[in-house]
């Protein structure tokens, strides 16, 4: 995380785009991430680290309002094993 303030008292925040965690409840996967406000998030998914095999995760499209959002994968225990990426658009 980075702070910055000029002459003019500006502030400007940065911080990693990353997934805070991933919990299970009720075997159901609950992905959790910060946000800022202004951007958009989307979760993505995998059964495996191949390159082009990355899926958006339905539901997933966040809007960022500076709290930590959390997306759920409902289908994940029909599919088995998943791996989630996060991007921001």
């Amino acid at each position: 995380m980075a702070i910055a303030a000029g002459g003019n008292h500006s502030l400007a925040i940065t911080a990693k785009l990353r997934i805070n965690s991933v919990r299970l409840t009720n075997q159901i996967p609950a992905i959790e991430f910060r946000t800022f406000s202004g951007q958009l998030y989307l979760v993505e998914y995998s059964p495996g680290f191949n390159p082009g095999s990355w899926f958006p995760l339905p539901g997933s499209d966040v809007s960022g309002n500076g709290y930590d959002a959390q997306v759920t994968d409902t289908n994940a225990v029909a599919f088995g094993m998943r791996f989630y990426r996060l991007k921001q658009q």
